[in-house]
C-alpha cells in the first residue's frame, strides 16, 4: 500500500466537506486508480471505546471507479448536513461525527487491482482482533443509512422493546438529533 495523502476534515475548517467534494478533480484520484482509505478521528479527539480497548479508526473503505474519477467517492460519504442528503453512498455515523464537529482524518493508499479488496479486508479484521469490533461507521452506508431514510423512519416496534435496549436507567433516551445549526 502506497500513501498518497492524509487529509484533516472539520467542518468550518481549512478543510471540509468541500475539499472532499473537490478530491474528484485531484490527478492522484482519477477513474481506473484503486484506492483503499480509512476515516479516523483526529489525535485531539476523544477515542472510541471498543470492547478491547480505545481506538480512532472509524470506517475502512475501498473504491476504483472505472469511468469517474474515484476521488469522487470520498465527496459522497459525508452528507449536506445532519438533516440532508440522500446520497447512499453517505455514511450516517461519519455525516453525524462530522456535523458535530469532530475532527476527522481521512487517510488514502494506491494499491493494485488484485490488492484492493483483500488490503481492505486485512485491515477490517485486523481491526476486529485489536478492538472486538468492526470500526463503528462500518456498514452504515447505503441506501437504508441515508440520513433522510434514517430521519424519516418510523420503528415498528413496541415501546417495551425499545426501553428494553435502549433505555439505561435513570437517564433519558439518547436520540440523534439535529445540532443547533440544523434545527
Amino acid at each position: 500500500m502506497k500513501l498518497i495523502d492524509q487529509f484533516n476534515i472539520c467542518e468550518d475548517s481549512a478543510f471540509e466537506r468541500a475539499h472532499l467534494l473537490q478530491l474528484r478533480t485531484d490527478e492522484r484520484f482519477k477513474a481506473q486508480t484503486h484506492l483503499v482509505y480509512v476515516y479516523e478521528l483526529a489525535t485531539k479527539e476523544q477515542a472510541v471505546n471498543y470492547p478491547c480497548g480505545l481506538g480512532r479508526v472509524l470506517y475502512i473503505g475501498e473504491c476504483c471507479r472505472r469511468v469517474v474519477a474515484s476521488g469522487a467517492r470520498f465527496g459522497q460519504h459525508v452528507s449536506e448536513s445532519l438533516t440532508t442528503g440522500s446520497d447512499p453512498g453517505s455514511n450516517f455515523a461519519l455525516s453525524q461525527y462530522y456535523h458535530r464537529g469532530t475532527a476527522l482524518v481521512l487517510t488514502v493508499y494506491e494499491v493494485s487491482d488484485q490488492e484492493r479488496k483483500s488490503r481492505e479486508r486485512d485491515l477490517l479484521i485486523w481491526h476486529l482482533k485489536t478492538f472486538g469490533a468492526p470500526p463503528i461507521a462500518q456498514g452504515a452506508g447505503g441506501e437504508t443509512y441515508t440520513i433522510v431514510a434514517v430521519r424519516n423512519h418510523e420503528a415498528q416496534v413496541s415501546s417495551d422493546v425499545i426501553d428494553r435496549h435502549f433505555r439505561i436507567e435513570g437517564m433519558q433516551l439518547a436520540v440523534c438529533r439535529p445540532g443547533p445549526s440544523d434545527s
